[in-house]
């Protein structure tokens, strides 16, 4: 006798006002059954998934460099929104205001510095 009539079997047997408990049982075995599916992707499926739906264009606005320049990157894309430009700063454009802002507040890159170590507690 197969696995399913034999459960079929014993779900005949049980009082007919227990059966709504069965149900919930077997409906939340299947939610747990999905559930273990979707957390056995690997992460790089994953993420294909996330970002399927984003446009190309919204992957060109990004920094070239990752994080190695967010900061500045960041800043960049304020003043940007401050004075109405759409462009996404170039690395060069980056660079050139880091040094700006360095001569300008030659402590600006240490107090950076000062923060990624008390965010690396």
């Amino acid at each position: 006798m197969a696995i399913k009539e034999l459960i079929l079997e014993e779900i005949e047997q049980i009082p007919e006002t227990k059966l709504t408990e069965i149900l919930n049982f077997i409906r939340t075995f299947k939610q747990q059954l999905k559930t273990e599916e979707i957390q056995t992707k690997p992460i790089w499926e994953i993420a294909d998934e996330i970002i399927k739906d984003i446009p190309e264009s919204a992957f060109e606005k990004l920094p070239k460099d990752g994080a190695e320049n967010h900061d500045i990157f960041k800043y960049l894309q304020i003043k940007n929104n401050k004075l109405n430009v759409s462009s996404t700063p170039t690395i060069e454009e980056m660079l050139n205001e880091l040094a700006k802002i360095q001569q300008e507040n030659p402590m600006y890159l240490e107090s950076i510095e000062r923060v990624d170590r008390v965010n690396d507690i």
